[in-house]
Parts: C-alpha cells; structure tokens; sequence
C-alpha cells in the first residue's frame, strides 16, 4: 500500500497514486475548446509543468500577463508536492526556469521544447530564476 497523500486544505488527494503532483507521474491534460491545460513531464530531479498561469488568478486585470507559464521545478527524486512543504524561499529556490507564454496553439509545443532542453541539458538549472526578496 503506497502513503496517503493530502492536498494543501489538508484534504486527502481524491487521484491517489495516479496524482502527478504527489508522485513522480506525467500528466498531459488538455481541454482545447476551453484552452486550458496542464502538462506535467519529471526529467530525472526536475518537473516541467506547463499550466495557466498562477499569477493571473490575484490580477484584477489578468490581460496584463501572459496566460500560461511553463516551469522547470528542482524536485529532486521526490514530487512537485514535496515543495509545499518547503518554507516559501525554499520554493523559489526550487524553481529554476519560467517562461510566460499566452498563445493556447503553443502549448503542447513550448512544454515539449522546454522538455527537450532539460533532457538534453541545455538550460542552465544550477540555480534560482526566482530570488526571494532580501529582508
């Protein structure tokens, strides 16, 4: 039996071991009619995850942002739900490449080309692309 694992309102993760935010699965969801999607690919200690982007959601005036974001998470051999256990500078240091992008026709693409260069090794993910604020 695999470990119970709970979403962030404390909540036990109704897709258990098929969840591709608790355990190291990918996940291709993709509803075009409604130009959402979320495409999760674990290359060896990184997540690439292309989704809409978080930031929209606390904008009042979402047109001033790019609508989908494709990131390369350092998850090590663990999951991207491992990160929310990470104090909040934690979490940014685990992020280690953002690109905003807001054309529903390139999001299979920009996910795999972002895929295609952390396999091959091409991006530069030793460190942050995010730095927490200096107190």
């Amino acid at each position: 039996m695999t470990e119970k694992k709970y979403d962030l309102d404390g909540e036990e993760c109704p897709m258990g071991e098929e969840c591709a935010i608790h355990f190291r699965n990918d996940e291709r969801m993709l509803m075009p009619e409604a130009e959402y999607g979320r495409i999760i690919t674990y290359v060896g200690d990184y997540a690439v995850i292309t989704s809409d982007n978080p930031a929209i959601l606390a904008m009042v005036d979402a047109m001033l942002l790019p609508f989908y974001e494709t990131a390369v998470l350092h998850v090590g051999k663990g999951a991207i739900g491992d990160l929310y256990e990470l104090d909040p500078e934690d979490q940014l240091d685990a992020t280690r490449f953002i690109q905003k992008h807001d054309i529903w026709d390139h999001f299979e693409d920009t996910h795999e080309m972002v895929t295609g260069m952390v396999r091959a090794d091409v991006l530069d993910l030793s460190k942050p692309a995010v730095r927490a604020p200096s107190e």
